[in-house]
């Protein structure tokens, strides 16, 4: 039996075309939006109905296709963007021969992030950060004003009280999740997509991006310049 089809050509194996395929039926759409920097693939779903965009940034050990499984809890309401942490790099990073282009540490991917939603037009959003997608977004929030707030969920390294817990669980729901894509799909199927993403993490893209982590990238030192209310979960 052929693999259902994706939302991205590039990536065809079969556990990957399954999640996107489902990914598909609840309504998510695939993007590559230009901007300075090249095209950077994004996931897009939801209504702006109320309250500004919601930026999903992710983490060494998970994805976009992942996190807008999350978005999608949210699409009745708030439109969602979800873009590739990987894609998230400037022309100059680039490398030869076609190959994908070098990722970026925190600190220069919320640059980047920062000409992205300029190109969209958005001049405010809401942003959850997993793992080291916290530190993204921390870098955000401190060196621009377009962030409202910002939700971290499991901040790699970053000692931070936690607030207001509750409201941060509400918007981190895996149960949520569950329940949503139960809807479409099967609840054995829903774990087989759950356990198909956890496997398909890219080992090479990770450990490049654990490679261009510097002390540039720390965000302790920008911990008073923070413009946003922050929920750490």
């Amino acid at each position: 039996m052929s693999p259902p089809p994706t939302l991205e050509p590039d990536r065809q194996s079969e556990p990957r075309a399954a999640v996107t395929w489902a990914l598909e039926r609840l309504g998510v759409r695939s993007r590559r939006i230009k901007t300075q920097d090249g095209l950077v693939h994004t996931f897009e779903l939801g209504v702006a109905r109320s309250g500004p965009p919601i930026l999903w940034l992710h983490g060494f050990c998970g994805d976009a296709e992942s996190l807008a499984l999350y978005a999608a809890c949210f699409a009745d309401h708030r439109r969602s963007l979800v873009p590739d942490a990987f894609d998230v790099a400037p022309r100059s990073r680039r490398v030869v021969s076609g190959q994908p282009r070098v990722p970026l540490g925190p600190r220069r991917q919320a640059e980047a992030l920062s000409r992205f939603l300029e190109t969209e037009r958005i001049r405010e959003v809401d942003v959850v950060g997993v793992g080291l997608g916290a530190w993204t977004a921390m870098w955000l929030s401190a060196t621009t004003s377009v962030v409202r707030r910002a939700v971290l969920v499991s901040p790699i390294g970053v000692d931070v009280d936690a607030h207001e817990l509750a409201y941060a669980r509400r918007l981190v729901d895996v149960e949520a999740v569950e329940a949503l894509v139960s809807r479409v799909l099967s609840k054995p199927m829903c774990r087989s997509l759950v356990a198909a993403l956890r496997t398909e993490i890219d080992a090479g893209r990770v450990r490049e991006l654990i490679e261009c982590l510097g002390e540039e990238d720390r965000v302790e030192p920008i911990l008073q310049d923070l413009r946003s209310p922050l929920f750490v979960l």
